[in-house]
């Protein structure tokens, strides 16, 4: 749980209730802060896009009872090879989970993980926020994210290994693969103190290695 982004991983035992969902193996979920700001974006997808984009209301079963948790947009196109996806925290939810200011349609990222009784962001702990997120995408998903992310404002431009694409928030940065299933190469994110020396971890088949106020996280 980081600032204003957070990160899940999902092990084997999710992986039958994760197809039912036809969540494929890597998602990205971007969040607006406002109601009105993701009925924005329908439109302009819906225009765009008409015959790949669902949208609706999440609802959470808590107790037996069924609390709307987000409105979302997804993009049916990219399934299963990538997941992407815009939410918005409904305003039933947060008063669910007694947040402040809950009775507006309006809340950021970093409000809700600072006064959220779930999980918080910690600052005491080392990791603060995903900076930049690498990704390998076949030359099709590739064409359909660049053309989504300029339609929400980004800019996308050609380096010498990849298109790094800048927006409010996260870089993204996109390596072109003959591979249809999309993967996660690398996450950079910011600490939350400073690493005297350079440190490096293995996790599985995943390296972090640390240094400064910097982490990079490698997948294989």
């Amino acid at each position: 749980i980081g600032e204003n982004t957070y990160i899940q991983l999902f092990n084997g035992k999710d992986k039958e209730s994760l197809q039912k969902l036809n969540v494929g193996r890597v998602g990205i979920e971007f969040m607006v802060d406002r109601k009105e700001e993701i009925e924005k974006v329908i439109k302009k997808f819906e225009q765009k896009f008409p015959s790949h984009i669902n949208h609706g209301i999440f609802k959470k079963d808590v107790d037996n009872t069924l609390i709307p948790w987000f409105y979302f947009i997804d993009d049916s196109s990219m399934i299963p090879e990538l997941d992407a996806g815009i939410m918005a925290y409904h305003k039933d939810y947060l008063k669910f989970k007694n947040v402040e200011n809950s009775d507006r349609d309006v809340i950021t990222r970093k409000e809700y993980n600072a006064t959220c009784n779930a999980i918080p962001f910690d600052k005491t702990k080392l990791f603060k926020d995903i900076e930049e997120m690498t990704l390998s995408l076949n030359n099709e998903n590739e064409k359909k994210i660049i053309e989504r992310l300029v339609l929400l404002g980004y800019t996308c431009e050609e380096s010498e290994d990849c298109i790094i694409c800048r927006g409010p928030g996260v870089v993204l940065k996109l390596q072109s693969s003959d591979d249809k299933t999309g993967k996660f190469l690398k996450l950079q994110m910011s600490l939350n103190r400073k690493i005297d020396k350079p440190q490096s971890y293995k996790i599985g088949n995943s390296t972090i290695e640390l240094e400064n106020k910097t982490a990079i996280w490698t997948f294989k």
